[in-house]
């Protein structure tokens, strides 16, 4: 299987290692080596539960520590949808 970020996705990892380098630059290379790890997971066929976006998206839902992987199947392809901050205003429905 392959995956592919979504652009939003990739926005939202850049922000949290970022956010996360300017404070402590190894927790910002753990957060980021964990999601890999995950990705890992979820691309040889781990699934999450599933949830619905609230924009309409139907998406299965994986936390990492305080954030929240969001994906898809699509054939494949994994899509990572979000990598989202969990203590944000909530993205599901």
């Amino acid at each position: 299987m392959t995956v592919r970020w979504l652009p939003e996705a990739e926005e939202d990892a850049v922000a949290v290692g970022d956010w996360l380098s300017e404070r402590n630059p190894r927790a910002a290379l753990a957060v980021l080596e964990h999601i890999d790890r995950v990705l890992a997971l979820l691309d040889d066929g781990l699934e999450g539960s599933i949830a619905r976006l609230t924009d309409g998206r139907a998406a299965r839902r994986w936390p990492v520590g305080t954030l929240v992987i969001y994906d898809r199947r699509r054939g494949d392809v994994l899509e990572v949808l979000r990598v989202f901050d969990a203590r944000r205003e909530p993205i599901e429905k």
